[in-house]
């Protein structure tokens, strides 16, 4: 398993933040994110607890179950299926703390790429991708 563990300080309040990030609708807005859709509404409606969203990052599809909504301060999810690799996912989780600057926000997410013989080369490529593209998302939101 690789985890992927982030802390970045962006200028827009908690609420504001966490808002673009809990919202699916905004995903493909993001670096990266090519396309975004809700499969399941959750609770609160929509993007709450429950709530499966696909997300697309080019040809990769993920399958995102929110575990944990609590806000302003913490998202959590689970990747519950992908194509075109299969990602096994500990989970995932966004932390946001008020700072003077605005908001501390914190992504730790823990998976693993299944391939036989080179999933542990894929898995630590993968992880390089993913944090970088974590940080992306962070940097841009103050423009959203």
């Amino acid at each position: 398993m690789q985890t992927i563990d982030i802390t970045e300080t962006i200028a827009l309040p908690p609420e504001r933040a966490f808002e673009l990030l809990a919202d699916h609708a905004n995903y493909d807005r993001f670096p990266g994110i090519t396309a975004s859709e809700l499969l399941t509404e959750g609770d609160p409606a929509p993007n709450g607890l429950g709530a499966v969203r696909r997300v697309s990052l080019g040809d990769v599809v993920l399958d995102e179950e929110i575990t944990g909504f609590e806000a302003p301060k913490r998202l959590a999810y689970r990747i519950i299926a992908s194509k075109p690799v299969r990602v096994l996912h500990e989970g995932g989780e966004i932390e946001i703390t008020e700072v003077p600057e605005g908001s501390r926000i914190r992504w730790r997410s823990t998976f693993r790429i299944k391939i036989p013989l080179i999933g542990w080369f894929v898995t630590r490529r993968a992880a390089q991708q993913f944090e970088r593209g974590f940080r992306a998302v962070l940097q841009s939101l103050p423009e959203l």
